[in-house]
């Protein structure tokens, strides 16, 4: 659906009032909602918690829905996590099959600062397969490449904000626009559920720098015993010397971590693929900081997870701001992150 201007004949004195006209006015005027409550996230994506459809299609407008063999798509109304609507795509079982997937309309975007993307998710089982992928484009709205910045299969079962930061480094020179795709119920992986999507939100420093508060990201929360993913972000791995280029280690993500439970800890840690960094411990005690630090893979570019786990209560993670003493911030990662390690580079 696209905004479709009234025309002065259709307003003239003395024409009749139609239901086709009525029809135009609220199609422009959902169109027009949707947009603007995109300016929420940055940059902005239209239509991001789903709560517009107006042709009645099943698909939220401003979206695109696609699905696997076997796989369906609906709306999600009975416990949406944002407005009245989240979307969700149901995954059979059987080897081949899947859930389905939701394509963005194009997203306006700048290769001068990073992107960030923010979404909440769950799942019915944790081991179904969950994706998100950003598709970056010229300014002439021609394909240049796709970027993975979310991949899990241990998954929460009730609805969790997820967040990516992709580096400017990641991002390609020419980019212009991305789309974003939530995919639920990936085809590699044989676990029937169901995965729901809400609020999806992308922008780029300006969500990341907000004047008012800073880093304004939910809390994360796990009760899991194992680690869990929590967040992910796109790095550009330093360089240490011209002999290995690659031996810096990625360090100095503070993190405040806690439990709230006498005698009991939280841990935390960062993952890239099946690499796991230094694991750190908090005691029951106020939100303490740490700073996490893994070793780099041989490549220039690298999603890192952040993973969180406890003994047996509820372990929390936060943000603690760079430089500032004394004053937390309830984001996890910040632009000064996107910047650390690029001297030399």
């Amino acid at each position: 659906m696209a905004f479709d201007p009234l025309l002065s004949a259709e307003i003239q004195t003395g024409k009749p009032v139609s239901r086709a006209l009525w029809q135009k006015v609220k199609d422009s005027l959902d169109f027009l909602y949707g947009n603007i409550t995109a300016a929420q996230g940055g940059e902005g994506i239209a239509n991001g918690s789903f709560e517009i459809d107006a042709d009645s299609s099943g698909v939220p407008d401003s979206w695109t829905r696609n699905t696997y063999p076997g796989g369906s798509g609906a709306y999600e109304t009975t416990s949406p996590a944002h407005g009245a609507k989240a979307y969700k795509f149901v995954h059979p079982g059987g080897a081949g099959n899947g859930g389905g997937y939701l394509e963005s309309d194009y997203v306006t975007m700048t290769t001068h600062a990073p992107l960030s993307l923010f979404w909440i998710s769950w799942a019915s089982v944790a081991g179904i397969k969950v994706k998100v992928e950003v598709e970056f484009f010229t300014k002439a709205k021609v394909t240049i490449s796709s970027l993975t910045v979310f991949e899990s299969t241990n998954n929460p079962t009730s609805a969790m904000l997820r967040g990516a930061c992709i580096s400017h480094k990641a991002i390609p020179s020419t980019a212009c626009f991305c789309k974003i795709r939530l995919i639920g119920g990936y085809t590699d992986t044989n676990v029937a559920g169901t995965v729901y999507f809400d609020f999806v939100t992308v922008g780029g420093s300006r969500s990341i720098l907000s004047e008012v508060t800073p880093h304004e990201i939910t809390e994360q929360t796990t009760t899991s015993t194992s680690y869990v993913d929590v967040y992910s972000f796109i790095e550009s791995v330093p360089r240490g010397s011209l002999a290995s280029p690659y031996a810096a280690p990625l360090t100095g993500y503070d993190v405040e971590i806690k439990n709230a439970t006498l005698g009991q800890k939280a841990y935390a840690r960062l993952r890239i693929g099946t690499t796991y960094g230094t694991a750190k411990e908090v005691t029951y005690q106020p939100y303490a900081v740490v700073s996490l630090d893994i070793a780099p893979p041989a490549t220039g570019l690298t999603t890192v997870y952040v993973q969180l786990k406890c003994d047996s209560s509820t372990a929390y993670l936060r943000r603690l701001e760079s430089g500032v003493t004394g004053i937390s911030k309830t984001g996890i990662f910040s632009i000064a992150d996107d910047l650390k390690g690029y001297v030399g580079v």
